[in-house]
């Protein structure tokens, strides 16, 4: 089923990886160093759009109890290279709502 887009107040746009090259996480950590990831694959670009989003909405088939194999492969390169940001800004909206 499509995003029903045409619904939402906000411009939305739907990514679907199946259509992209996902690579796992070999460890170098050179994003542990800077914002930057050392494997050339489609991730970056979808990365940089992700950060730039007011909100993310993750959507996977569930297979033997398990997302999808690439989801799992993108949101560990994500959550590796910038997981301060995303905890402060998570730690802020939990204040907040106090």
């Amino acid at each position: 089923m499509p995003w029903p887009a045409g619904r939402c107040r906000n411009d939305t746009e739907q990514v679907v990886l199946s259509g992209y090259r996902i690579d796992y996480c070999d460890h170098c950590e050179i994003c542990d160093k800077e914002e930057s990831c050392s494997i050339g694959d489609d991730f970056w670009p979808i990365y940089e759009k992700m950060k730039a989003a007011d909100a993310i909405i993750f959507f996977t088939s569930v297979t033997y109890g398990m997302m999808n194999p690439k989801l799992a492969a993108f949101m560990q390169r994500a959550g590796r290279i910038c997981p301060l940001e995303w905890q402060a800004v998570r730690w802020q909206s939990d204040r907040a709502s106090d």
